[in-house]
């Protein structure tokens, strides 16, 4: 069983023709920012990464190659044993396996207690909100409507001269972050993982800040990858209601106008962050868990 460790330009390499409901299992900034820490590639297309907020585990993934949720996740759970015998003391687990495959149904299937698929996945249309129709946006609807969006000025990130505003944003936002489950590095570290990796033109790699009355506010960043788009870092200035809706249809409008049909807005670490997803009517929703080995 030959391994090597994960680099950017393996994974891109590994992933370039790969497709899946669950994008973000096709895309490398996903694995780059969720292995920070470090992984290996196994066989050439399985990829085990060092768990990012917890130490002695590791997580396996699905084949990429493979169409989602049609795997028997064979070739996986060989590679996990494999580690696991290397590594008596760490915990091995699948991760993101679909709710209802088959491996789940021998019992030793369990919710992501830290990462994020711990909620739902959500999938938005693109033009479904960019037009804000129908009674299913109505509070995006209503929020954006009490924003003077007159006072907002959207414009696209450049790393090179837009990376402190990012950053100090981000770090408001995690002083704000009402969960002590987790470490403020654990909040901070993967933005700051993706903003590093943006200057590296191949991984296609967007975003916007939105100023409110020339004060930045507002960002999101994102990755494009033929009809779909990955978004991985928002936030918005929480004494601006309406503002974080408003930075998602900006994205979108963005979206459009490339010929992108759907955003994966990911899942959640939490049940707050979960129903604000929902609010935007997700036209589809994927429930996630983990399978632990050994």
């Amino acid at each position: 069983m030959n391994s090597y460790d994960i680099s950017m330009g393996n994974l891109v390499q590994i992933l370039k023709d790969s497709d899946n409901v669950d994008s973000y299992l096709a895309s490398p900034v996903y694995y780059l920012m969720t292995g920070r820490k470090g992984g290996k590639i196994f066989n050439n297309h399985v990829i085990a990464l060092k768990h990012p907020n917890k130490d002695n585990s590791i997580l396996v993934f699905p084949c990429a190659s493979k169409e989602y949720g049609l795997s028997p996740y064979d070739e996986e759970i060989e590679v996990a044993k494999k580690i696991k015998e290397r590594n008596t003391q760490t915990e091995v687990r699948l991760a993101r396996i679909p709710k209802d495959s088959q491996l789940l149904k021998n019992g030793k299937g369990v919710e992501e207690e830290l990462l994020d698929w711990k909620y739902p996945v959500h999938i938005l249309g693109v033009n479904e909100v960019v037009r804000l129709k129908g009674k299913g946006f109505q509070q995006i609807r209503q929020r954006v409507n009490n924003l003077n969006t007159e006072k907002c000025e959207c414009y696209d990130v450049d790393i090179s001269e837009h990376y402190d505003i990012i950053k100090l944003l981000s770090i408001e936002w995690v002083s704000d972050f009402p969960y002590d489950t987790y470490m403020k590095e654990d909040l901070v570290s993967p933005i700051e993982t993706l903003l590093k990796l943006m200057k590296h033109s191949e991984l296609n790699i967007c975003g916007q800040i939105i100023d409110y009355e020339g004060i930045p506010s507002a960002f999101c960043i994102w990755e494009e990858r033929n009809k779909v788009a990955n978004a991985f870092a928002m936030t918005a200035k929480r004494d601006r209601p309406g503002l974080a809706e408003y930075n998602i249809v900006q994205m979108c409008r963005k979206l459009q106008k490339k010929g992108i049909k759907k955003v994966n807005m990911g899942g959640s670490e939490s049940e707050g962050l979960n129903r604000y997803k929902k609010k935007f009517a997700p036209i589809e929703s994927l429930e996630l868990k983990s399978f632990i080995v050994g």
